[in-house]
């Protein structure tokens, strides 16, 4: 490297451009559940990946300026013409070897054109094996998560004698092409045009220098270079890849019908296990006979898995906490039949049966909410990151909403009402009323950081006017049995399901009317 070296550091990359998925919701190239190389819809799949048809390719050239040598701008001249790098000097093949089997074509002066014409939506751009009107081929480039390079933009300056030239191949390019014979590469010619900043000055400072008659002012050369097309040899943007765990998978849940005093006590009560619906089908009813509020009393237990929520190697999920976000329970006065035509629990049945909305549409991710099936619905906040369940309009008019105590002489005692004893991880009561729901042994700061030796110890100091006892009293009645039975039934929940305030989480849940 001298003074009169004038390209130096050529280096070449292949750019491939997705089309960015945002939110997933359709079909893509990631293999699914049922093996399906080619992609499965969004809800078979467990991995997702984004989509590659229609990427858009180009080759981007770089090199370094000699230090004496700057861009040749002839202003009676046009671009395809002029410039350091003149657009019409500009090819590009693909190939194996560069002889007379290789299409070297002019893609700069097409790509140029088209933006001349301001024809982007009709005029094709491109190598002949990926050609693409010019619109969609900005479209894609133009997009927030690549590198918004700008195409066969020749530079009016060069400070810093670098110089980087994009030119456009078309879409799919690559595709297909990888090969570790390098039996596939990219091949590109062009012309650096350039004029000698010293020439001048010597030349008309001292006539008799060596090399009399200075050096021509002018300098060009044809830069020919070539890239080999390999597994990982393209630089990609816009590519993602999300893994999707089913709640099923991690979690689920268990209900506990009545109270004990007792662990012995605790194993001779009716306990549904892992009733969690992630499809949210109806389920068979479970019939239980109960015959007063205490044998009715409902414990409802989150059941994270250890091996997922617990910290160790690969897993990354010790700061995450399982919530009740929302609880929404339906109380009948019915038989506990839904045979009956014109029966409210018959109405239930139907509306939990039909099938939900779809959580996206041809705009993308549905952003307001929609129904899980013809019962409940998710009510979505973008802006807080939050959704809540909610009753359809066509539930509420079967079942009123927390209505009101009846009065004598009014309105006859609904037969099925809705009530929310959890919302925003909250338990909410009516004015004058009691919170119709609580979680035992809550973790006394923050969930993500508590831990099973924190629930023991809160258990162990668990004392007749803990909340728990206030909470039983509500629903039981005052007695000294009721604030003995509430600590020693929240220390066997403890006990059986090694409650940790975290991931391993339990509610009790008054089963009756409030009022």
């Amino acid at each position: 490297v001298n003074a009169y070296t004038f390209l130096e550091y050529v280096n070449m990359r292949l750019v491939s451009i997705l089309r960015e998925d945002k939110d997933f919701s359709g079909v893509s190239t990631g293999t699914g559940m049922s093996g399906n190389a080619n992609g499965d819809d969004e809800a078979g799949e467990r991995t997702v990946r984004t989509n590659t048809t229609g990427n858009v390719n180009y080759v981007q050239v770089t090199f370094t300026l000699g230090s004496k040598y700057t861009v040749n701008s002839n202003p009676n001249a046009d671009k395809y013409e002029s410039g350091l790098i003149p657009l019409d000097s500009v090819r590009v093949g693909r190939g194996t070897f560069l002889d007379a089997s290789t299409s070297m074509e002019h893609v700069c002066q097409e790509y140029a054109e088209a933006e001349d014409d301001n024809d982007d939506r009709d005029q094709l751009v491109g190598l002949s094996v990926g050609r693409v009107t010019k619109g969609d081929f900005d479209d894609a480039a133009d997009q927030l998560c690549g590198p918004q390079a700008s195409m066969c933009a020749s530079p009016s300056s060069i400070p810093d004698q670098f110089v980087s030239f994009n030119i456009p191949l078309g879409s799919e390019v690559f595709d297909g092409q990888a090969s570790s014979s390098l039996s596939a590469n990219i091949f590109v010619s062009l012309v650096v045009n350039a004029v000698d900043t010293v020439a001048p000055t010597a030349n008309m400072g001292n006539p008799t220098a060596p090399n009399a008659g200075g050096d021509p002012f002018q300098m060009k050369t044809t830069l020919t270079a070539s890239i080999p097309i390999v597994a990982g040899g393209v630089n990609i943007f816009c590519d993602g890849f999300t893994a999707k765990t089913d709640l099923a998978d991690v979690a689920n849940v268990d209900i506990v019908v009545g109270s004990a005093s007792s662990s012995d006590e605790l194993t001779r009560l009716r306990i549904l296990e892992d009733v969690a619906s992630t499809d949210l089908s109806p389920k068979t009813a479970s019939v239980i006979d109960t015959d007063s509020i205490e044998s009715a009393l409902m414990t409802l237990v989150l059941k994270g898995n250890h091996s997922y929520f617990a910290a160790g190697p690969g897993r990354n999920t010790g700061d995450y906490a399982m919530e009740l976000d929302d609880l929404i329970t339906l109380h009948l006065m019915e038989d506990g039949q839904a045979t009956a035509t014109n029966s409210k629990e018959a109405e239930v049945v139907r509306l939990l049966g039909l099938t939900g909305d779809d959580n996206s549409d041809s705009n993308g991710l549905d952003t307001d909410g929609y129904k899980l099936n013809g019962a409940f619905k998710f009510t979505i906040d973008r802006d807080e990151g939050t959704a809540s369940l909610e009753p359809t309009a066509e539930l509420l008019l079967a079942c009123p909403f927390n209505p009101p105590r009846p009065e004598p002489n009014n309105s006859p005692l609904e037969s099925c009402i809705l009530r929310r004893d959890v919302r925003g991880r909250i338990f909410p009561a009516r004015l004058g009323a009691v919170p119709t729901a609580m979680e035992i042994l809550a973790a006394p700061g923050s969930a993500r950081d508590s831990t099973e030796e924190i629930i023991d110890g809160v258990a162990e100091n668990l004392i007749e006017t803990s909340e728990e006892s206030a909470f039983l009293t509500t629903i039981l009645g005052e007695s000294d049995y009721t604030k003995e039975l509430a600590p020693a039934f929240a220390r066997a929940i403890h006990a059986r399901y090694q409650l940790n305030g975290r991931y391993r989480r339990a509610y009790w849940i008054n089963p009756g009317y409030e009022w």
